[in-house]
C-alpha cells in the first residue's frame, strides 16, 4: 500500500486487506508531499525511501508512548543526494517514539532525523552514511563519529640475527605486535604485503618457500628456507574460502608474503558484539632460514600493515 500523504491511523494492527486476515502489507511512504502519521500503528513492513522520487521528503510522527509506531518485521529507511527523508516531532523538541523487533544497521543513507526514542526494548537503528543527527534520539539510535588508532605496539623494525651453522641458519624469534583500537561497527581487519623479497645487493632470500610462496589461505609448518610469517590470531577471515578459521594454528604455521595489495588478513575483528574495541593487539612473528650456501650480506625489505575499519 502506498501513501503520498497524511496517515490517520485508528490505532492496532495496520494490515491494508490484500486477502481475507492478512498481516503482512507493505506501506510505503512515497511521492515528495510533508506527511503526518497519527495514532498508535503496528506496521508489518514499513518503507520511507525517497532514492527514486524527485526530491526528498519529511514525514512527521505523533509524540509519546500512547502513539508509539510499532514495526513487527522491517523498516526500510533511505534517502538520496538532494533527496533527504527528514524525520520530525509534531511538536519540536518533543520525542517520537517507535519500536522495532531487531537492530537495524545500516538505516540507510541521507536520513535528517529528530526527537525520535525507542524506549521499549533495547533494540537500536544505526546511522549509515550522510546522516544528520538533530537531536533527543538517544534511546533509539546510535550515531558514530568514526575513530580509528592503528599503531605499533612493538616491533616497528626487526633486526634478524646473523644467520649461520649455530642458529641452523634460522631466526625465528622476532615479532611486530599490531595494536588498534576503533569504534567501527563491524570491526576491522589488517591486511599485510612485502614491497619485495629480503634482498641485498648481490642476492636474495624468497619469499617462503622453494617451489612457490606458501599462500596466506593454507599455511604449512616450516620447512627449507625462505621468509614467512605466522599470527597470533586465531580465528582470521580466509580470503579462500570467505569463513574464519584457525589456520595459522596459534602461531605454529607459516605463509610467504604476498607483494599484491593491499595484502593478505593477518589480524582482525569482526565485532560481532558492535561495542567499541580497545587496545586489542595481535603479535605478527617472523621466521627467516637460510642455508649455507646463501650469500653473506645485509638483507632487507619493507612489510606494510593497513588497517581496514568495517563500518
Amino acid at each position: 500500500m502506498n501513501v503520498a500523504d497524511d496517515f490517520l491511523g485508528a490505532g492496532g494492527t495496520f494490515s491494508a486487506d490484500v486477502a481475507p486476515g492478512a498481516t503482512t502489507q507493505t506501506v510505503t511512504f512515497d511521492s515528495i508531499t510533508e506527511a503526518t502519521i497519527s495514532g498508535n500503528n503496528t506496521f508489518y513492513n514499513l518503507t520511507m525511501n525517497t532514492t527514486a522520487e524527485a526530491a526528498g521528503k519529511t514525514i512527521k510522527f505523533p509524540t509519546g508512548l500512547p502513539n508509539k509506531q510499532t514495526i513487527s518485521n522491517t523498516w526500510t529507511l533511505d534517502g538520496a543526494v538532494g533527496k533527504l527523508l527528514t524525520l520530525r516531532s509534531v511538536s519540536d523538541a518533543t520525542a517520537w517514539e517507535f519500536v522495532i523487533p531487531a537492530d537495524i544497521n545500516p538505516s540507510g543513507d541521507y536520513i535528517d532525523v529528530k526527537d525520535s526514542q525507542n524506549n521499549t526494548n533495547g533494540y537500536r537503528i544505526t546511522a549509515g552514511a550522510n546522516y544528520a543527527d538533530n537531536g533527543n534520539n538517544v534511546p533509539g539510535w546510535i550515531f558514530y563519529v568514526p575513530s580509528l588508532s592503528f599503531s605499533y605496539a612493538s616491533g616497528s623494525s626487526i633486526p634478524f640475527d646473523d644467520l649461520n651453522a649455530g642458529n641452523s641458519w634460522t631466526d625465528s624469534a622476532k615479532s611486530t605486535v599490531l595494536r588498534i583500537s576503533t569504534n567501527a561497527y563491524s570491526g576491522y581487519v589488517i591486511r599485510a604485503r612485502a614491497v619485495d623479497a629480503l634482498r641485498s645487493p648481490s642476492s636474495t632470500i624468497a619469499h617462503f618457500r622453494t617451489g612457490g610462496t606458501v599462500p596466506n589461505s593454507a599455511p604449512e609448518s616450516w620447512t627449507g628456507s625462505g621468509f614467512g610469517y605466522t599470527t597470533s590470531d586465531t580465528s582470521l577471515y580466509n580470503d579462500n574460502t570467505q569463513g574464519y578459521d584457525n589456520r595459522f594454528a596459534t602461531g605454529s604455521k607459516y605463509a610467504g608474503w604476498t607483494q599484491t595489495g593491499p595484502g593478505d588478513p593477518v589480524a582482525d575483528n569482526p565485532n560481532v558484539a558492535h561495542t567499541p574495541i580497545v587496545d586489542e593487539d595481535t603479535t605478527i612473528t617472523y621466521r627467516v632460514t637460510g642455508n649455507s650456501t646463501t650469500s653473506a650480506g645485509t638483507y632487507q625489505t619493507t612489510i606494510v600493515y593497513t588497517c581496514i575499519p568495517q563500518y
